[in-house]
């Protein structure tokens, strides 16, 4: 009986050893990925009776659950269990660390490190990290020694060519000739294995591109197909890169292509956010981190946990430590968390990284670098108004350039710097503005960045500016753009308003489309006088009748010169068409006597047609091409603030209700963003009562049937607004209702501010 009984006892032995080796082969691991509690706790029991071999093996393959769980407490209580401190549990413990983007630890745990086996790959490929060639150096000297099997030997030369790629910049014919002899004795290739997930992850997918990127394209776009494996498969992929050890990118080279790896971190990425980030950062896509950085913030499941993965990277950021590679990686990543992140937990880390001297360097740089994408994510929404005194100090005592007068212009966009006003100027801050102010007149830039900074100036600063507006030579501007800020600044100094008209009207971009004596320049620039004329509001200035003749001279020089080359080589005069076009509507009964009036009119508006590729605005707003609709939804809009109102435009605002309730692209964005402004709109509101009940039925339909592939927080605010103005209306709805709950409650910040500043 005693003999039988060691039989079972055996056979016991010998099926828990097969768990193991099946749970390890197949990564059914974390557990709870794949049992449910009750499951689990009876294998538990059942390997805790058993020899301390496979109780021993199991609590390896526990290691590894809370390592990607990131679960640091029960994690060391497991490791209190294991005796024995060999390869396995060095590993997890050192990629616990890696996981956790502590750089500093996970070197010294490298260090101190001397595995044997197959573990020599996965030190060497953690080292890659640091340094190629001292993975190279540690690589080659291992392989010289004896016992590897075939297929670690052909393991470790798929890895050696790898990393020496990146080092020497070539094709290394030995290696590659030694790697296929392997492959011939019929050995699986590590590289392969990992591709037939990639490839099967891949079917019906497309390019990467950033939520809302595409919004106001004027081509067609690409979606990427939301059809992905299950989050097994994504689990497959994550286990398979921890057992091989090979980075999937290093310096100069990826290994795996980020855009088709893209399906599988997105698979996984809410059940195993730390090793998804971890092996996300190390490829240098910008493209690749921020679409990952938006399915963080964009993530229900990760709300929680949003605010300690993204101090988790920049904390790794600050560290010396970290891989000046991965340190790049992350300010896409970050920049893209920032937004449903409460900026009380990560502006003094802003503050912190800012004050790196060669941050700020890069950052001021006339070439764009990732440390600008993630300075404009943060000043939008950073809340300590020390903070934003000490940036906005340090952009005014360095030298004024395009860049850091973008940067002003993204903090004019943070809704606390109209609040806070003028006491954002500290004593320091206050001088440097002055001293911007009065080079006004000698600086383009200088003008720009003191618009930027309007909302915070002083009633003598801005007195400061108008004497100085005055000191320009208004025919010497060159930045077109610069019209609309001086006439801005003229407000109420009619001798200047007048000096401005004037230059304007002599300027040779007037109506520019790019005619020179011998050739046509393609892309050519000219002033946007329907950006800042013809309107009612003080800010805005309009043309007399004399003004307005002349200027149609002008109009009439260079509409002759289109007609007579539209349609020879396919240029594109579509927006110098509609300049043209605002113009002759806008001032229509100044002009309307001048003897070639009818006939430009009629020109314009037949090339235009021609130009733009559809015949009705309603074809254009319903067309799937992504061009036709953008330059439909601008046409629309010019057409409505020409008139001040939405009569005789039914039929197109129809076609455009419909699209949105649809849900249909292209540019579905760009509908809703339109739509969302006109309803805020104080004169255009009103007119819009009439289509209450399709309205309502958009909020409803977005409410139950959320977008696939969008940029949440900008469509949530913009339908937020749709609700508000439904509201304002006097309409009572559980559709209303949602959107309002959810601006009270949501944690992007372009909604919570907004709410904050009314």
């Amino acid at each position: 009986m005693g003999h039988f009984t060691r039989l079972i006892q055996q056979g016991r032995s010998h099926l828990l050893n097969l768990l193991t080796i099946t749970i390890k082969d197949t990564y059914l691991c974390p557990q709870d990925f794949v049992w449910d509690e009750d499951g689990f706790n009876e294998i538990e029991a059942i390997f805790e009776t058993g020899n301390k071999g496979t109780h021993r093996s199991f609590l390896i393959l526990m290691l590894r659950s809370k390592v990607l769980r990131n679960d640091s407490k029960s994690y060391f209580s497991i490791e209190a269990k294991v005796l024995n401190k060999t390869d396995d549990s060095i590993y997890e413990s050192i990629l616990l660390s890696a996981f956790n983007l502590d750089f500093k630890t996970l070197r010294n745990k490298l260090d101190a490190w001397n595995p044997n086996s197959s573990w020599v790959m996965k030190k060497a490929g953690l080292l890659a990290l640091f340094d190629n060639r001292e993975a190279i150096g540690y690589l080659s000297k291992n392989m010289e020694n004896p016992g590897y099997s075939s297929q670690e030997e052909l393991y470790m030369l798929e890895m050696l060519s790898y990393l020496k790629q990146s080092v020497e910049h070539r094709y290394d014919r030995v290696l590659s000739e030694a790697i296929s002899g392997y492959k011939n004795m019929g050995l699986d290739s590590v590289s392969e294995n990992i591709d037939n997930l990639i490839d099967d992850a891949n079917k019906g997918s497309g390019k990467i591109e950033r939520y809302g990127e595409g919004r106001f394209r004027i081509s067609n776009g690409f979606s990427f197909s939301n059809d992905f494996t299950k989050p097994q498969k994504g689990l497959q992929f994550l286990q398979q890169m921890i057992e091989t050890g090979f980075p999937i990118s290093v310096i100069n080279i990826n290994w795996k292509n980020p855009t088709k790896c893209y399906p599988l971190f997105r698979t996984i990425f809410e059940y195993f956010p730390f090793p998804t980030a971890f092996y996300a950062l190390q490829f240098s896509n910008e493209k690749f981190l921020r679409r990952l950085g938006q399915d963080f913030a964009y993530s229900d499941n990760l709300k929680l946990n949003l605010d300690k993965i993204l101090a988790t990277v920049l904390n790794s950021y600050l560290e010396d430590s970290t891989p000046n590679g991965i340190k790049q990686n992350i300010l896409y990543f970050a920049s893209e968390l920032f937004i449903a992140v409460d900026p009380k937990t990560w502006q003094d880390n802003f503050l912190k990284i800012w004050n790196i001297a060669s941050f700020k360097e890069r950052c001021l740089d006339d070439r764009w670098f990732a440390e600008r994408t993630f300075t404009i994510s943060c000043i939008k929404f950073i809340q300590n108004p020390k903070i934003l005194t000490e940036f906005l100090h340090t952009l005014l005592i360095n030298p004024i350039s395009d860049y850091s007068v973008y940067l002003t212009f993204y903090l004019a966009k943070n809704p606390i710097i109209k609040k806070l006003g003028e006491t954002l100027q500290s004593n320091e801050v206050a001088q440097a503005v002055d001293t911007l102010i009065n080079s006004m007149h000698q600086n383009e830039s200088a003008v720009f960045m003191t618009g930027n900074l309007y909302d915070i100036l002083t009633d003598s600063q801005k007195a400061n500016i108008r004497k100085n507006i005055q000191k320009l030579d208004f025919e010497k501007i060159e930045n077109l753009r610069l019209w609309r800020v001086l006439i801005y600044f003229s407000t109420d100094d009619n001798d200047t308003r007048y000096k401005i008209k004037t230059a304007i009207i002599k300027n040779k971009k007037l109506f520019n489309a790019g005619f020179t004596k011998n050739s046509l320049r393609m892309g050519a620039d000219f002033i946007e006088i329907s950006k800042f004329t013809n309107t009612k509001a003080p800010e805005y200035i309009s043309w007399s009748t004399t003004e307005a003749k002349e200027i149609f001279k002008r109009l009439l020089s260079e509409l002759k010169k289109i007609d007579g080359y539209s349609g020879k080589s396919g240029h594109d005069f579509i927006s110098i068409l509609s300049e043209m076009q605002t113009f002759l509507n806008r001032e229509q009964s100044k002009i309307k006597d001048v003897k070639e009036y009818n006939m430009a009119r009629e020109k314009v508006d037949s090339l235009y047609i021609q130009s733009r590729g559809y015949e009705s605005l309603s074809d254009g707003i319903i067309s799937t091409e992504n061009t036709d609709v953008v330059w439909a939804l601008s046409e629309l809009s010019s057409l409505m603030y020409q008139k001040n109102s939405i009569q005789g435009l039914e039929l197109e605002i129809s076609s455009l209700l419909n699209k949105v309730l649809l849900q249909s692209e292209p540019s579905l964005e760009a509908c809703l963003n339109y739509f969302a402004s006109w309803l805020n709109d104080e004169q255009l509101s009103n007119g819009f009562k009439k289509y209450d009940e399709i309205i309502l039925k958009i909020l409803k339909r977005y409410s139950d049937n959320e977008l696939q592939e969008f940029d949440k927080p900008f469509v949530y605010e913009q339908l937020v607004g749709i609700a508000n103005t439904l509201s304002n209306w006097g309409m009572i709805d559980d559709s209303i209702e949602h959107w309002k709950t959810i601006e009270k409650q949501t944690s992007y910040n372009n909604i919570r501010f907004k709410e904050e500043a009314k």
